[in-house]
């Protein structure tokens, strides 16, 4: 079934397994919160459109906060996508990571071009 789960001031939190499964069509707007205990082993915080791979220390108990429908000024009259992400690792020195996310381009291009 499509729909727009739409959190409001709400989020939907992941639990330490939990994942989300959604399309373009089928998504949440607004919070989705997920804490995971980081190794040096590659997470997708239950497909939460991010990827964090650790490096150097190992960041331990992380929440990442993903708001989707809000865009980011980046400065010089320019915007993000409407989707970003807060990432708050227990450890916090002697971190090298290598990070991506995905975003949902039918609902989050914010006017930009995709490429």
């Amino acid at each position: 079934q499509d729909g727009i789960l739409t959190t409001g001031a709400n989020k939907v939190i992941l639990n330490a397994t939990g994942n989300i499964s959604e399309t373009s069509s089928s998504y949440v707007l607004g919070n989705v919160e997920s804490t995971r205990t980081l190794t040096l082993a590659s997470n997708s915080f239950g497909n939460m459109g991010l990827t964090f791979k650790a490096n150097g220390a190992q960041p331990g108990s992380t929440v990442v906060l993903r708001n989707t429908g809000i865009a980011l000024p980046l400065g010089c009259g320019n915007a993000s996508v409407l989707r970003n992400f807060t990432i708050t690792p227990t450890v916090t020195s002697g971190l090298n990571a290598n990070v991506s996310f995905t975003f949902n381009p039918s609902a989050e291009l914010n006017g930009l071009n995709q490429n």
